[in-house]
């Protein structure tokens, strides 16, 4: 919902002064599914597939230790409180394990997916420069994010305009 408040407010301030040029063009694309559609994008998913795997059974290793301690904890006899405090502490620091293991494990995910798709969104990104200045685009809009991603050259900012019409400096 808000963000498609954003992008009513950013065409609200847009159309405008895209009307106001000459000739303006307005166009969109979906990046997500042109990246999906790219050669290079089944490299990476196959890449990020294995990197997964691998994480999954290291994960099931932990939670198999896990369980191993959680049922070497249950076979100890409520008498024996020393025995038992150290496997009670030996199975809570096995669920911290692999807890933070799959923080990490997500959080490594992510900045090696973002990492590989970097060279693949520069390449989309010089690509529709080009498309934009060939075909005289003013605007061109990612309809998977509902975010603007081109702004021609002449186009002007008006925030700087906007700050001293509101009194902000």
């Amino acid at each position: 919902m808000r963000k498609i408040i954003i992008v009513f407010c950013l065409l609200a301030f847009v159309f405008p002064l895209a009307f106001s040029q000459s000739n303006p063009k307005l166009g969109y694309i979906n990046s997500m599914a042109l990246i999906s559609s790219m050669p290079e994008f089944v490299r990476i998913r196959k890449i990020l597939k294995a990197e997964e795997t691998k994480i999954n059974k290291q994960l099931n290793n932990l939670k198999i230790s896990y369980e191993a301690k959680l049922n070497d904890f249950k076979k100890i006899s409520s008498g024996n409180t020393t025995a038992r405090e150290v496997k009670a502490r030996e199975v809570q620091l096995a669920m911290q394990e692999i807890q933070t293991f799959s923080r990490d494990a997500q959080i490594s995910i992510k900045k090696k997916e973002a990492d590989l798709l970097k060279p693949l969104q520069k390449k989309i990104n010089d690509a529709l420069q080009k498309v934009a200045k060939r075909k005289g685009y003013s605007y061109i809009f990612d309809s998977s994010t509902g975010k603007l991603i081109y702004t021609s050259p002449g186009s002007d900012n008006l925030l700087p305009v906007l700050k001293k019409e509101l009194g902000i400096r």
